[in-house]
């Protein structure tokens, strides 16, 4: 019986009581080959389908080519010794999930502590007792596979989270419409994969006048409940452009499509504003949604548009109105969700405030450019790179 030959026990009935299914395999690296039987008639007549290595070194390529479920490791080996191959296998991202369990006549603490620093996931001195092998054998792979379906699991989901961030990237508009004597903006960063924000336009030109309708939503929550509801919120605001001039009605038509869905007090915040660049004149209808700021450029001064409104998706009703304000050359509108200002749930971070502020001091930003210098700026004092928030924003500058 040679060191470096792989040999395999027998597999009988008994796999089963593992309650791992296809059946285990386990490599067992020593260079002592009567250990080597001893450890393949025990874990044999479990059921367990055993591999094995003379050495660290034998034992580390076998690994890679086999991928075990379960490494029994001896300490002291010739050519590569066990601690240096259990650092080699949980420094390797494709072998480190490998359970590693060493097997030494070394007793003392230091011993058992340099094992567990390279990685071991266990630690049996020799001689050792033959329940306990299979016992702490049989722990450890039922762990492993409970691992592996949970890494499975997760990819799966991961993969249907892409889906869906895939199908809600169809509920955005590819690009923002081309409007004479206007430019506009949009920047939308979901938290996660997929969020609850959401906006949309709505172009009208009769050959006599021409119109923009701009809806901005953000839904309560996050992930896939957050995307379904703004699913909706999208398909009422799609199929309802009869009233794309009447924000009240429009908002109030899209209040009673997501009350149908609206489960467990989630609701939306909306705005709905309609441009008239001929006559300069903008119309909005906020529904709880953060109030737009209009930048007078040419004066400096910074204006709240105020109104009021309810959240869409809690009451039968909307108790929501429409204002109007006339616009100038040089005029800027910014609109957007709060995760634009309540940054690390605090909301004196930056705020309100601080976003007229950032307004005033990059006044002759272009659109695109005040948007990144925002964002950098957030990122920064919420010392992260991520967000804690859906974040939508979109600037129209009114030439």
């Amino acid at each position: 019986m040679g060191n470096q030959e792989e040999k395999e026990s027998g597999v009988d009935a008994s796999a089963a009581d593992s309650g791992l299914g296809a059946t285990p395999q386990i490599l067992v690296v020593d260079d002592n080959e009567d250990m080597q039987v001893l450890i393949s008639s025990l874990l044999g007549k479990k059921g367990y389908r055993i591999i094995t290595a003379g050495n660290g070194l034998i034992g580390l390529d076998k690994a890679r080519k086999l991928k075990p479920d379960l490494i029994l490791m001896d300490v002291l080996m010739p050519e590569m010794d066990g601690y240096e191959a259990t650092h080699r296998i949980k420094s390797d991202p494709y072998l480190a999930a490998i359970p590693v369990v060493l097997l030494t006549a070394r007793s003392d603490t230091e011993g058992k502590l340099e094992g567990l620093e390279q990685g071991a996931d266990d630690y049996i001195a020799k001689p050792f007792d033959r329940r306990e092998l299979i016992a702490r054998v049989d722990s450890l792979l039922r762990i492993s596979r409970y691992r592996r379906l949970l890494a499975q699991r997760n990819q799966q989901i991961e993969s249907e989270l892409d889906m869906a961030r895939a199908l809600q990237q169809k509920l955005l508009p590819d690009r923002t419409p081309e409007i004479p004597g206007m430019q506009i903006h949009a920047r939308y960063i979901p938290m996660d994969k997929i969020g609850g924000d959401f906006y949309d336009f709505v172009v009208h030109d009769t050959g006599e006048e021409r119109f923009l309708g701009v809806l901005l939503a953000d839904v309560t929550g996050h992930g896939i409940p957050g995307a379904f509801f703004s699913a909706v919120a999208k398909m009422a605001f799609h199929y309802n452009q009869a009233f794309r001039e009447d924000g009240p009605s429009l908002l109030g038509t899209i209040n009673k499509a997501v009350l149908q869905y609206s489960v467990m007090g989630m609701f939306l915040t909306g705005l709905y504003i309609c441009f008239y660049p001929d006559r300069r004149l903008l119309k909005y209808t906020l529904a709880g949604q953060c109030r737009p700021l209009l930048h007078r450029r040419s004066t400096g001064e910074m204006i709240e548009l105020v109104g009021r409104g309810f959240p869409i998706g809690i009451k039968d009703e909307l108790d929501i109105e429409e204002r109007e304000v006339a616009l100038q050359s040089g005029d800027r509108i910014l609109i957007y969700t709060d995760g634009l200002t309540e940054i690390n749930d605090d909301l004196d971070l930056f705020g309100d405030e601080g976003l007229k502020e950032f307004m005033l001091e990059h006044a002759e930003d272009t659109a695109p450019a005040l948007i990144d210098a925002l964002l950098d700026h957030l990122r920064m004092l919420g010392e992260r790179d991520t967000f804690t928030d859906d974040l939508t924003a979109l600037v129209f500058d009114i030439d």
